[in-house]
């Protein structure tokens, strides 16, 4: 796993740690916040303690990394590269994330992914990174428009979430 440590102008992006547990806590409990991911809200800080030692466990390219904001060293939220072998084999790799819904609007999302996605495509000289979002979730594609991703196309009833069908929308930036 590479060691990744990434700062912007307001942000730090460094791998997750249980040192984050707390923080994470504060946002993955919030059911507004859970309605755009594919993970349900946190009952307790033990659930949050439990799904960050799995992010750890996983053998992953590129860990998952906190978002902390300089300034206060806060961390409010996570940014992910997914990269199998098959994906790196093919030059391709998958963006995802998640930020408090307090930092929602400030363009921190937006400042993370393309730090991380400049980071990716020059580390690994890749093809090819997507982004793929639940269609409510507008925010979350303007971000991938703001990086410079272009909509793909919408993956219809593609989930099927707590007995409800929901389509997924697929972007990406190709590189050449």
């Amino acid at each position: 796993m590479d060691k990744v440590y990434i700062e912007t102008e307001r942000l730090i992006l460094r791998p997750i740690s249980m040192f984050d547990a707390k923080s994470m806590y504060e946002y993955a409990k919030d059911e507004e916040l859970t309605k755009y991911v594919l993970w349900e809200p946190h009952k307790n800080p033990e659930t949050t303690l439990s799904v960050i030692n799995n992010m750890l466990k996983k053998k992953k390219v590129v860990p998952v990394l906190a978002i902390v904001i300089k300034e206060n060293k806060k961390m409010i939220g996570t940014i992910e590269v997914m990269m199998s072998e098959e994906y790196k084999l093919n030059r391709r790799a998958e963006l995802g994330y998640c930020i408090s819904r307090e930092y929602w609007n400030h363009g921190y999302m937006t400042e993370a992914a393309s730090a991380v996605m400049k980071y990716i495509k020059d580390k690994y000289d890749l093809l090819r990174i997507e982004g793929r979002y639940i269609e409510e979730n507008v925010a979350s594609g303007r971000v991938m428009e703001k990086i410079g991703m272009q909509k793909e196309g919408v993956l219809r009833k593609f989930l099927y979430i707590d007995g409800k069908p929901y389509n997924l929308v697929v972007y990406a930036k190709i590189y050449d």
